[in-house]
């Protein structure tokens, strides 16, 4: 445990020093505010429910996850391999999954610090506002979950693609391709119009997903869902490494 935690200060530090971080995070922050000041704008107008408008922030948060995550993770392996100093980390007493393991939860954890500034949002309105709008507790709630699961997933993905190459470019790209795949998922309805591809495409939809938490629906299925296939996706990023260190 104490190694673990060592390699968890090393990759927060990582993440700390590189200017990619702060960049990410800004833009990041500048999206999510911008959604947040439409929404307040509509309501402010009299729009009657604010439901419609987290929606449409929910496929602000997936689209812009679809860039944020392969820029946070594209350099957790690449830059290692590239550097040489990969497979020094390999050969000191700790195990793939833990290197894998640690290098995730820096990841996720500086993911999460990233969305703290958002729990700001609704305090704000509530003192700044003449009238306050009312806003559902449980989809302020079911927005943060759904963007732990679906960033945390990203975030997996971006790992693994980083594992599979020495380059942050490539890593880079890679893991957009994949993050981009499993959006596309909706083309599901349009290969299989006849054969449940509604469906499929819905229960494969981040972006439905994303709309459910925000109305405040949450589906232990759902969190199942993101929860199991990121743990295979770490797997099989743990698995390259694996053989990286015994090749």
């Amino acid at each position: 445990m104490r190694q673990w935690l060592v390699l968890c200060r090393r990759e927060l530090a990582a993440h700390v020093l590189s200017p990619t971080t702060y960049v990410v995070a800004v833009l990041f922050l500048v999206v999510v505010g911008t959604g947040f000041w439409i929404l307040v704008t509509s309501m402010s107008s009299g729009a009657p429910s604010s439901a419609g408008l987290v929606e449409v922030s929910g496929w602000g948060f997936v689209l812009t996850m679809t860039a944020a995550a392969p820029l946070l993770t594209m350099r957790l392996f690449a830059e290692e391999r590239r550097s040489g100093t990969l497979e020094t980390l390999l050969t000191a007493p700790v195990t793939p999954g833990a290197v894998v393991g640690a290098k995730y939860a820096a990841t996720l954890a500086l993911f999460a610090a990233t969305l703290a500034p958002t729990l700001a949002y609704g305090p704000l309105l509530r003192a700044f506002a003449a009238a306050p709008p009312t806003v559902d507790p449980a989809a302020a709630w079911g927005l943060g979950v759904g963007a732990l699961l679906i960033g945390g997933f990203f975030l997996s993905l971006g790992l693994f693609a980083s594992a599979l190459t020495r380059s942050q470019i490539s890593a880079g790209l890679l893991a957009f391709t994949f993050i981009a795949l499993f959006l596309s998922s909706g083309l599901v309805a349009w290969l299989w119009p006849d054969g449940g591809g509604d469906a499929l495409a819905t229960w494969l939809s981040p972006i439905a997903h994303m709309a459910d938490f925000a109305r405040g629906v949450f589906d232990s299925r759902v969190a199942a869902f993101y929860l199991i296939n990121t743990a295979f996706v770490l797997f099989g990023a743990e698995r390259v490494v694996e053989w990286e260190r015994w090749r």
